[in-house]
């Protein structure tokens, strides 16, 4: 006769074995995407193109650096809605961002600093987090308490500093002429 011990050890792991199998039935993993051009069923070597063309899937790496992207700034970006590979728009809340002026429209140029304040630093300083952002816009709060957002169009490179600066520190920005 068996142990009661093992008698019930065994009836666990059956029973998880079971509803894992019951789960993968229920629920199986989503199936490939498949192509909606009649062209690229028909032909998908010749659909997947070269990297970075209008038609390929892929597309190049932001990070890759080519004399046309070397110096991609704001002053290239088309404004709001641009589609530059190197810029992203980072919302952060006008009540956790200092400085922002009222009458801030779509396109203005911002300077972000940042305040550190102990147990990330020993004292509490000030520091110029990025010296040039862009204003894509303002959206307005929900409900008339709440506040409304402010919508940072960001280099890829400088994002990562603005996501520590947000959860650490007290952001603040300043509008240049």
């Amino acid at each position: 006769m068996m142990n009661r011990r093992i008698r019930r050890l065994g009836f666990a792991f059956g029973g998880l074995l079971l509803a894992t199998i019951v789960w993968v039935r229920l629920f199986p993993t989503a199936p490939e995407p498949q192509p909606t051009h009649p062209t690229q069923a028909a032909n998908p070597t010749a659909a997947a193109g070269t990297p970075g063309d209008a038609t390929s899937p892929l597309r190049p790496s932001p990070d890759v650096g080519s004399p046309s992207s070397a110096g991609a700034g704001f002053e290239e970006s088309g404004g709001e809605g641009t589609n530059d590979p190197n810029i992203r728009t980072y919302a952060v809340s006008t009540f956790d961002l200092q400085g922002l002026p009222p009458d801030a429209t779509g396109g203005t140029l911002l300077e972000v600093w940042v305040a550190w304040e102990p147990p990330i630093v020993d004292s509490p300083r000030y520091q110029k987090l990025l010296p040039e952002v862009r204003l894509e816009k303002v959206v307005p709060g929900l409900t008339p308490d709440a506040p409304a957002t402010a919508l940072l169009q960001v280099k890829v490179k400088e994002l990562a500093d603005l996501l520590y600066a947000d959860r650490w520190g007290q952001l603040s920005v300043a509008a240049l002429p």
